[in-house]
């Protein structure tokens, strides 16, 4: 059995963030503020919350994407 993290396709995690923050922040549940911001915890868990990812994804997938 292997102990290798699985890797998250950042591809489809960048398609997710857009989808969310650019068209349907509410489909995740989040609330932007009126410059369209919104805390990157609160990205973070409506992205765990909605599934789909090999594992739970962190900080550092987000700022990967970012990059």
């Amino acid at each position: 059995m292997s102990s290798e993290t699985p890797s998250i396709n950042y591809v489809s995690l960048s398609k997710a963030m857009s989808k969310a923050l650019r068209h349907r922040p509410e489909r995740i549940g989040i609330t932007l503020a009126p410059d369209g911001s919104v805390e990157l915890s609160v990205l973070l868990a409506a992205l765990n919350r909605c599934g789909g990812w090999p594992r739970t994804l962190t900080e550092a997938d987000i700022m990967e994407v970012r990059s």
